[in-house]
């Protein structure tokens, strides 16, 4: 009776440290996924930060080449209305 109780034992241990091994495997396993999930997601991070700063950079360039084209318009422009106003003799 003794030695059956005691094989029980062993066994239910034996089954708890496979179990445990499995458990630890498992936890490995996501741990490893996470890190991969991880990295991912900050090269996707690093990308898109680095994109809206070009797309920011390109709009604030157009912005002061389009304002220098409205000012070169406007004074081309402005000398225009001057010559013909000479022109008429206002």
């Amino acid at each position: 009776m003794a030695r059956n109780a005691l094989q029980k034992i062993e066994d239910h241990e034996k089954l708890c440290r496979i179990m445990q091994k499995q458990t630890h495997d498992k936890i490995h396993k996501l741990e490893r996924q996470i890190n991969r999930v991880e990295s991912i997601l900050l090269v996707s991070t690093g990308a898109l930060i680095s994109g809206m700063a070009y797309v920011i950079f390109a709009l604030i360039i157009r912005e002061k080449n389009f304002h220098a084209a409205i000012e070169t318009l406007y004074f081309k422009r402005k000398d225009q209305f001057y010559d013909r106003a000479t022109e008429r003799n206002w």
